[in-house]
């Protein structure tokens, strides 16, 4: 369920090959944002010649954004009847949570392979609305989890004591503040190499940047309710003086909700 959250601008996440194989025209400072459907971005890629990487990403949300719940689908173990009716609790439980803001500043090592950009995060930190990622997770996970808890028991025609409650809320912090910790989203974030290569592109004489990951799989059964594919995000490379240059958001969006 984990990576279904993360900010779309970590999916260049991969494996690092030796130093030796980088690509020198990489090598600079690429910038990119852009404005769509209410919403607007700024990030910045830094590629330096001793194979390390910096990113700085902002996103501001014109009116807030809805944080969609996690749906289940038909599988070979979850009929579709069985699937809608899990969902129907799903919405039911899920916290009204709007984001009006989101940044990040991460760091890594990179190379490429072919087409392939290889980068593997050591560092990250994200702020959700000027609360760090983790904590504005653990908190809504847990609250997800108390009120599908609190169904499940009202379905059965059970009760949900008071102590029950709070129990259930402490073992539920515990538990994802280990999976919502910085090492849990690195870990994910590095190894999404195998199921969603990112592809790059350099354009326009060495001017343009074009960075594209395949989708997410989630086999875990959790998936977005309407994400649309991710579409390509085109950067342009800059010196000191140069101003930051349209480019897509939607790839930014897509990924952004769980």
């Amino acid at each position: 369920m984990l990576r279904i959250y993360l900010p779309s601008i970590l999916f260049l996440a991969l494996c690092v090959p030796p130093l030796s194989a980088l690509d020198e025209s990489l090598v600079g400072t690429w910038e990119a944002s852009g404005e769509e459907d209410g919403g607007s971005f700024t990030t910045s890629l830094v590629f330096l010649e001793d194979g390390t990487f910096e990113l700085r990403w902002e996103m501001r949300m014109k009116g807030g954004y809805q944080l969609p719940p996690p749906l289940f689908e038909e599988r070979e173990d979850l009929t579709a009847g069985d699937a809608e009716a899990m969902n129907q609790m799903v919405r039911a439980a899920w916290p009204e949570v709007t984001l009006e803001t989101a940044s990040s500043l991460g760091s890594g090592t990179y190379t490429t392979a072919g087409d392939i950009l290889a980068m593997e995060w050591v560092a990250l930190d994200i702020t959700y609305d000027d609360r760090d990622f983790s904590d504005f997770f653990v908190s809504l996970w847990t609250e997800f989890g108390v009120n599908f808890e609190a169904q499940v028991r009202a379905a059965e025609g059970g009760e949900f004591p008071e102590e029950d409650r709070l129990a259930l809320e402490q073992e539920l912090t515990t538990l994802y503040q280990v999976v919502w910790s910085t090492e849990g989203i690195l870990a994910v974030i590095n190894e999404t190499d195998e199921t969603s290569p990112t592809t790059y592109d350099i354009r326009d004489d060495g001017e343009s940047l074009v960075l594209e990951r395949a989708r997410l799989e989630d086999p875990s059964g959790w998936i977005q309710d309407g994400m649309p594919p991710a579409k390509p995000l085109v950067y342009r490379r800059i010196d000191v003086a140069s101003a930051v240059t349209p480019a897509t958001w939607g790839g930014v969006k897509s990924t952004l909700a769980p």
